[in-house]
């Protein structure tokens, strides 16, 4: 007797760690996607923002940083677009490195304005 209420709880107790790790991960993805939203409707924004800054100028200078950041948003906006697919197939790897390149070319633009006064 001692033998079976032993092994009922070792089996509730792997059920209850697998609900957890379910629910988990679970929340890990969910994580995910509302950033990756987050992320692509601000990168989306600041694109336009861009594009509109690009046509009001008449400042050279700006033009050419404008413009470097224009060329710069491009790949992550379909980098993000390509991620949100990546995370339906849940092939997590992919969705990282989608990440860092919207990371790194939005840094890339902020490097060009700090640039700006050497034009």
């Amino acid at each position: 007797m001692r033998q079976q209420q032993h092994h009922f709880h070792s089996n509730t107790s792997l059920h209850r760690k697998r609900q957890i790790d379910r629910k988990i991960r679970f929340t890990k993805i969910y994580l995910l996607v509302f950033s990756s939203n987050a992320t692509t409707t601000t990168a989306t924004r600041t694109s336009s923002k861009i594009q509109s800054l690009l046509s009001q100028t008449s400042d050279p200078n700006l033009k050419v940083v404008y413009s470097f950041c224009s060329n710069y948003y491009t790949p992550p906006l379909s980098a993000l677009s390509a991620a949100k697919e990546k995370l339906r197939l849940r092939a997590f790897h992919d969705v990282k490195s989608a990440a860092n390149t919207v990371f790194s070319d939005a840094a890339a633009c902020r490097k060009a304005f700090d640039m700006r006064v050497f034009f």
